[in-house]
């Protein structure tokens, strides 16, 4: 995992108060969620997202085994 890739985790620290509601969000938590469900996302259109950004396949690699 590069440097920049990391870095995200700590966006959140930039933002007051980020672990509450209102903090969160300030800076975009939420909004793929919202968007899912004011357009009626159909959900192969989301299970095909998550295949072609490989988060699936990054997250197993980054899981200790066992």
């Amino acid at each position: 995992m590069s440097y920049e890739q990391n870095f995200v985790l700590f966006e959140a620290l930039k933002h007051e108060r980020p672990w509450t509601l209102e903090g969160y969000r300030k800076f975009g938590g939420y909004e793929a969620w919202e968007a899912v469900l004011r357009d009626k996302t159909p959900r192969e259109k989301i299970i095909d997202e998550v295949k072609a950004s490989d988060f699936a396949a990054g997250a197993a690699q980054r899981s200790p085994p066992g």
